[in-house]
């Protein structure tokens, strides 16, 4: 079969983000099978959205879809289903020209969908910003701009976009909590559970409740109201024994546990372990001395977006 040039296609990455690790933790047989099982996870979502799975190059995964909106629900189906998942994905897709031949596509619209999908963080859906303006209505207004272009003219610097795939917070919570497998429960060495207070109010993260969402808006499951706040700033995981905190923001999510100095996380993840404070776009004050903030404004602010936290075993 020749070459077909010049058809418009959507072509969708979707990159394991956390085998390595896996791997080292459950060992190369538990961690292939975990492997497999993402890998098959991706391709269920891809064909339950009529798009054609290409090929599988590692631990990675590419597809190619008639329609973007298409590829946006597949991207959702993949995320979704990782949930109840020791492995978490990043997702990245992209409209333009392609090259089919002998039934794969080549391009530069391949590419930029490759690049896309590296930029985006595990737990994420990335797409360019060409892309999103020939999205449908109901996935255009949850495209958010993560990255602009730094020189016009060069069509080498494209807009990035993140698709908030978690709106629909109590669909995606009911499957982020739902009952793990037997050999997922197995690859998690240690039940602990997370705490975290703010404003008079607790939660906890553990086998009962996996997700909790920071934010600015009142959707999220703990608002914080600053404007060093993003509205989806940060989310909390509790994934094979371990906490995460994987920070979505703009102006960074900020750690300080006790008896250690303050760091940032901007646009990655990290685990929560002991105890602290986490400051909401801020640094946070000293958890060891919180009633002690003097009265000026900054101390107020950082207090405003302090939530303590502490990791216990449940």
């Amino acid at each position: 079969m020749s070459a077909s040039r010049g058809d418009e296609a959507t072509i969708l990455f979707a990159d394991i983000g956390s085998s390595v690790r896996l791997y080292q933790d459950v060992g190369d047989v538990a961690g292939h099978r975990f492997v497999s099982e993402s890998l098959e996870r991706m391709a269920n979502a891809i064909a339950s959205e009529g798009g054609s799975l290409l090929r599988t190059v590692g631990d990675a995964s590419l597809a190619r879809f008639e329609q973007p909106d298409a590829a946006v629900r597949a991207a959702i189906a993949i995320q979704l289903a990782h949930q109840s998942s020791p492995l978490s994905v990043r997702v990245g897709f992209h409209c333009g020209p392609v090259i089919e031949d002998k039934g794969d596509v080549y391009g530069n619209a391949v590419n930029i969908a490759a690049r896309i999908a590296s930029f985006a963080r595990v737990n994420e859906i990335t797409t360019s910003g060409g892309t999103v303006h020939r999205l449908g209505k109901e996935y255009k207004t949850s495209a958010t701009l993560l990255k602009q272009s730094s020189s016009r003219g060069n069509e080498e610097d494209i807009d990035i976009f993140r698709i908030d795939w978690q709106a629909d917070r109590e669909a995606a919570t009911r499957i982020a909590t739902r009952v793990a497998s037997s050999t997922e429960l197995n690859a998690a060495s240690i039940v602990q559970q997370l705490e975290i207070t703010f404003n008079g109010q607790l939660w906890v993260l553990g086998s009962a409740r996996t997700v909790l969402n920071i934010g600015r808006t009142e959707l999220s499951d703990v608002c914080v109201v600053s404007d060093r706040a993003s509205r989806e700033h940060a989310l909390l995981e509790y994934r094979n024994g371990q906490f995460t905190l994987t920070d979505t923001s703009t102006n960074g999510t900020f750690i300080r546990k006790d008896g250690q100095p303050v760091y940032a996380v901007q646009r990655e993840s990290v685990i929560l372990d002991g105890r602290g404070a986490i400051g909401v776009g801020i640094e946070p004050t000293d958890p060891t001395a919180l009633l002690a903030c003097n009265d000026s404004g900054e101390a107020d602010d950082a207090a405003a977006a302090t939530l303590r936290f502490s990791v216990e075993f449940a």
